[in-house]
């Protein structure tokens, strides 16, 4: 088996470590460099060596003799790119180092490996990019609705240029408007999906094409339990918004404390704006230890109007979850200034990725390379 990874990514060599801990054995981790260029290009390079330090000097790169070699020996291939957080995240490019390193494994041409084409090509994108506010339907109250367009632009583009099965970790479109909003309003605890033809498909579109290529993977669980392995008391749960309120409610139940939430309006003509319409009840905060639950955190907005919101209700202590920390810009600064503690799962590469999703990967991987 052979897994790829960009060069200084951890992630890649503790999914390896866990697919072999599930009995597999001789596995091989190769590498690919992303070169860029003053115009703002980029190349992606395979690369033979481990080069575990991103500052490597490029001409300690071996070319990907040995790595050919193993892919005309039918050796499957597993290939994770992982997204950086802060300024360094950029979506476009994860996209776009994804779909060049796919063509090098999947093309057969000459100049890349020599021809060698990957048996069975699966695509590890912890946290899948996607166009924010890229809503597909609008219905006839004039909401906007629906799975963002280009998860499925992307998805067909990356099946068709080879891609044989796609792990993701918690997709924005699990959580599409209107099933969230009947389920979550009342309370109930969200479903783990695993398979597209288990998503409730609200008659948005058609999901033949994605069967057995599409596989998640859903860490809520992996909150609680981190929380009890840490030692950390929460007292209250609180979710940011409504959207939230599901993945939170999975979470308190599983923890047996109280939950609470906001609601928050956004503005349609900035984004960034945030005003919430349903405050919390401070008698239910005050003096406690407080966890605020969210799924992901762009550029912070509504994760600190929330902590705010808590800090009012004289919380004594915040602790804030999420499972993708974009923290696009300076939020992560803006988050830490504010005092609290903030902890993320390992999907986007940041300095709060505490809680690992590496272990239902690898799970993932076995049931399907079994």
């Amino acid at each position: 088996m052979i897994f790829i990874g960009q060069i200084g990514d951890r992630y890649v060599e503790s999914l390896a470590r866990e697919f072999g801990n599930l009995g597999n054995s001789e596995i091989n981790i190769y590498r690919f460099c992303v070169t860029d260029f003053p115009g703002g290009e980029y190349s992606v390079r395979l690369v033979d060596n481990p080069c575990k330090d991103p500052q490597e000097p490029a001409s300690s790169y071996k070319n990907p003799i040995q790595l050919a070699r193993a892919i005309r020996k039918g050796e499957d291939v597993v290939l994770v790119v992982r997204g950086q957080y802060g300024n360094r995240w950029d979506s476009d490019r994860l996209l776009g180092v994804t779909h060049q390193a796919v063509e090098v494994l999947k093309s057969g041409d000459p100049e890349y490996l020599g021809g060698a084409v990957a048996r069975r090509l699966c695509l590890v994108l912890p946290h899948e990019p996607f166009a924010k506010q890229d809503k597909l339907f609008v219905d006839e109250g004039r909401q906007i609705r629906g799975a963002t367009k280009t998860l499925k632009m992307n998805r067909k583009e990356l099946k068709r240029a080879g891609v044989d099965l796609m792990i993701t970790v918690f997709p924005h479109d699990y959580r599409r408007e209107g099933w969230v909003r009947k389920r979550a309003y009342h309370g109930q605890e969200h479903e783990v999906f695993t398979d597209w033809t288990d998503m409730p498909q609200e008659g948005l579109y058609y999901v033949e094409d994605w069967k057995n290529f599409l596989w998640s993977v859903d860490p809520t669980h992996l909150i609680p339990a981190f929380i009890r392995r840490s030692g950390i008391r929460i007292d209250v749960a609180v979710s940011p918004d409504y959207k939230a309120s599901a993945m939170c409610t999975t979470v308190r139940k599983d923890l047996g404390i109280w939950e609470t939430g906001t609601r928050k309006h956004r503005s349609r003509k900035d984004s960034t704006k945030v005003r919430t319409t349903r405050r919390l009840d401070p008698t239910k905060i005050k003096g406690k230890s407080v966890g605020i639950f969210d799924d992901w955190i762009l550029k912070g907005t509504t994760m600190i109007h929330t902590i705010e919101d808590v800090r009012k209700a004289r919380a004594e202590d915040i602790h804030c979850f999420c499972i993708h920390g974009e923290l696009v810009g300076d939020a992560y600064e803006n988050l830490k200034r504010l005092g609290v503690k903030l902890y993320t799962s390992d999907t986007i590469d940041n300095p709060s990725a505490a809680i690992s999703t590496t272990e239902q990967v690898a799970e993932r991987l076995n049931t399907y390379f079994d």
